[in-house]
C-alpha cells in the first residue's frame, strides 16, 4: 500500500484497479476511491466463482467480475485460472460489454524481475523471468498496445521501489 496517510495522491494510486493484477475497463475503478478520504471506497462491482474443477491432470476457477458504473454500459469481466498440474497457469480473460468499450489489463512484477517482451511468430512472449516463460494470445484480435512500463511496488507498510509491469491495451 505505500503509505497509510503520508501521501494522499500516492495512497489512492495503490489503491486503485491499475495497481493491480486485474483489468480496467472504461478507465473505471472496480470500486470507486473517494480522492479525499484515506480510507473510503465505493462497492461498483462484485465478484463471484462461477465453478471450481479438480481433476487428476488439472485444476480450474471459473470466476466472474460485473461491474455497474451507475447507468453507463454495464460489463463484465470472465477470467479463468486453469492449472495444468506440474506444467503452467493459463490465465484467460473475456470482456463482454453492452457497447464499445476500451479496457487495459495489467501485469505487475517484482522489482527483482526484469521482464522483456518479445514477438515471435505471431505470438507475444515475457522472458528474462528466471525459468518462467509467459506467452500472451491475442484470440480476438483486440489488442491496441502491448508494452512493459516502469511501475511502483509496496511489499510492506513505507517501502516503495521502482518495478515493471505489463500493460494490454485492449478496444471492443
Amino acid at each position: 500500500t505505500g503509505w497509510y496517510t503520508k501521501s494522499l495522491s500516492l495512497r489512492n494510486k495503490f489503491r486503485s484497479t491499475k495497481m493491480h493484477n486485474t483489468v480496467i475497463i472504461n478507465n473505471k475503478e472496480i470500486n470507486s476511491i473517494d480522492k479525499a478520504k484515506y480510507f473510503s471506497l465505493f462497492s461498483n462491482s462484485f465478484s463471484k466463482i462461477l465453478s471450481h474443477k479438480i481433476k487428476p491432470k488439472y485444476d480450474e476457477i471459473f470466476c466472474i467480475r460485473k461491474d455497474d458504473y451507475k447507468g453507463e454500459a454495464e460489463s463484465a469481466h470472465y477470467r479463468s485460472f486453469t492449472y495444468i498440474k506440474n506444467d503452467k497457469l493459463i490465465i484467460n480473460d473475456k470482456i463482454i460489454s453492452n457497447g464499445k468499450f476500451n479496457a487495459s489489463s495489467y501485469l505487475h512484477f517484482h522489482p527483482l524481475l526484469n521482464p522483456e517482451l518479445v514477438y515471435d511468430n505471431n505470438n507475444y512472449f515475457i522472458k528474462g523471468i528466471k525459468n518462467l516463460i509467459i506467452k500472451i494470445i491475442d484470440e480476438s484480435k483486440s489488442f491496441k498496445s502491448i508494452k512493459i512500463n516502469s511501475s511502483l511496488f509496496s511489499k510492506s507498510f513505507g517501502i516503495i521501489e521502482k518495478s515493471k509491469k505489463l500493460k494490454i491495451d485492449i478496444a471492443g
